[in-house]
């Protein structure tokens, strides 16, 4: 799992998206701040931040990177065993 997205990757991912010129230059504008924001883990600032503008609008949940590597990792486990399930003389 990539337990630091924020490095260079969102980098990467803002320079192809301007390679492609194919979104609105509204959203080029904001994605380095606001990928940058998601990815920055659950820290008190994020979740400050995320808590006060709730009461506006919905915000998301912010979790550590550890947290998608299991719930990610879980999913996994969860579609092997049930292809394996699926069939005979496999199942657990």
């Amino acid at each position: 799992a990539d337990l630091q997205p924020s490095h260079g990757r969102i980098n990467r991912i803002v320079e192809l998206e301007k390679e492609a010129n194919m979104r609105d230059p509204n959203y080029m504008a904001v994605l380095p701040v606001a990928s940058t924001f998601l990815t920055s883990g659950s820290n008190f600032l994020t979740k400050a931040m995320t808590d006060s503008l709730s009461t506006l609008q919905p915000m998301p949940t912010m979790e550590s990177a550890e947290s998608w590597a299991v719930k990610n990792t879980s999913l996994m486990i969860q579609m092997y065993t049930m292809a394996a399930q699926s069939h005979d003389g496999l199942g657990t």
